[in-house]
């Protein structure tokens, strides 16, 4: 059955007779249908009902832009725009293929073809056409009409439409048999995609009755598991199941470190002492003292040094499969907050203490070793009244616990995040991980979140531990 299509020419009229002409005379040529304003005469909105049908019943549409702009309609909800960019819309809207040609701007404007009321409009009205899909320029009737026949054919191979066919080209018996066979096989093919519907919900409720389900614990490990030194658990935070609620912050003195580096005067000495030193040897040992910055900056990392050393808790990180199958290739992300420092026990046992600013010789030091020389030659300087001052601790001095640690398989630690690599883990069981310390740096509420991974997830599976640092 050959079909027939009905093409609609739409474009300003006066200005476009010729090429409206042309674009007739070819598109009969090709043994289809033009329609176009020609049939409705002058335009209104009474005729806008008939226009509107006809675009309706059409195929394709062809608009024609030149130099005009068109009859601006005066009244109603598109009051402002022409018929022609009205019935653009309308095609557009109702979703019929759109050929638009624009006349090149090359081409030569005669004065009584040219836009003289309504330039702006027609700017936009090209714009708005020329966005979104793809127009042919032309510069004449005859190119015109060439462009439109090679456009028309390329749609009608790819944008198949309803068109027109003969009552008498229709077999009325053959094409009810085929109704019937048609029908036939659709029911054929109802049966058989409810069966295989039905099959594949039973395969995935079995296949959801046995999916790993993956999640992360945390333990205190009170004992070295190599070397059974027992680790500052007390700073353990832990709930009622005994797994690890939190950590607390070990509180580190700094008073010594800022009693030894506070400046010195006059004052400090007894007056038998004073007479050991000199004022210059007082002012070079506080030229040398570091100032506020370095001196907080050392507290801090002598601080954390301390906290990390005597404070330091021993965790297990346990993975646990309570599904109803097996997970393989397991991988878990642990992402601790910035409150909290994490080690493997390398790091921990090879932590060492930050270096002390450097300054000159204490003076009051220096006074009490002149006096001393000077007693150790016969001279008594107790018999003429002076007092041995209490001794200042210039260094700050901290028990140390050596801490020594398991190796860590399968496992690295950057910044605040564990990642763990675990292989298989079958239903029912679990992974542990030991070697891993935690520090307390910032008091707060935060949440650890752990990322778990395996070859049976879709797609990463997140979760959250409540965690306090206090």
């Amino acid at each position: 059955m050959e079909k027939k299509y009905q093409i609609f020419i739409s474009s300003t009229y006066t200005d476009l007779v010729e090429e409206r002409k042309k674009i007739r005379d070819t598109i009969l040529s090709m043994l289809h249908f033009p329609v176009g304003m020609e049939i409705f005469g002058a335009a209104d909105e009474e005729q806008w009902e008939i226009i509107k049908d006809t675009i309706d019943s059409s195929d394709y549409y062809v608009l024609l832009v030149a130099h005009r702009y068109g009859s601006i309609i005066e009244s109603g909800p598109d009051a402002g725009i022409s018929y022609t960019e009205k019935e653009y819309r309308y095609a557009k809207e109702k979703g019929i293929p759109i050929l638009a040609f624009l006349i090149d701007d090359s081409v030569p404007v005669l004065p009584e073809k040219m836009e003289k009321d309504h330039p702006e409009e027609l700017m936009a009205f090209k714009q708005e056409v020329k966005t979104g899909r793809l127009v042919e320029w032309w510069k004449n009737a005859d190119d015109l009409a060439q462009k439109i026949s090679i456009s028309l054919h390329k749609q009608m191979d790819r944008k198949k439409r309803p068109g027109w066919v003969r009552a008498d080209s229709f077999d009325i018996e053959q094409s009810h048999a085929e109704l019937l066979a048609l029908n036939k096989q659709i029911r054929e093919l109802q049966d058989e995609n409810k069966k295989l519907k039905d099959e594949l919900e039973i395969y995935y409720r079995q296949k959801i009755d046995r999916v790993p389900k993956l999640a992360v614990t945390l333990k205190v490990n009170p004992y070295d598991d190599k070397f059974e030194v027992k680790c500052h658990s007390e700073y353990a935070i832990q709930d009622k199941n005994t797994f690890l609620g939190g950590i607390k912050i070990c509180n580190v003195s700094m008073d010594d470190v800022d009693n030894d580096y506070r400046k010195i005067s006059k004052d400090d000495f007894t007056p038998e002492l004073y007479r050991f030193i000199n004022q210059s040897e007082i002012d070079d040992y506080n030229n040398s003292l570091p100032n506020k910055e370095e001196l907080e900056k050392y507290k801090d990392e002598l601080k954390t040094y301390f906290q990390s050393k005597e404070a330091c808790v021993r965790i297990n990180i346990g993975i646990y499969n309570d599904g109803t199958a097996k997970s393989s290739n397991v991988s878990a992300e642990i992402e601790f907050p910035d409150g909290v420092i994490v080690y493997d026990d390398d790091e921990l046992f090879d932590l060492e203490e930050p270096v002390a600013p450097k300054v000159k010789k204490n003076p009051i030091e220096l006074a009490r070793k002149r006096q001393e020389e000077l007693k150790k030659l016969g001279v008594d300087f107790w018999k003429s009244g002076c007092v041995n001052s209490s001794d200042i601790s210039f260094k700050h001095r901290a028990s140390i616990m050596n801490m020594l640690g398991g190796s860590l398989y399968g496992c690295e630690i950057y910044d605040h995040t564990v990642d763990i690599e675990c292989g298989t883990i079958i239903h029912t069981k679990s992974y542990w991980k030991s070697g891993i310390y935690l520090v307390g740096k910032t008091p707060g509420k935060y949440q650890i979140k752990c990322t778990l991974m395996c070859e049976e997830y879709i797609e990463p599976q997140v979760e959250y531990i409540d965690f306090v640092v206090e």
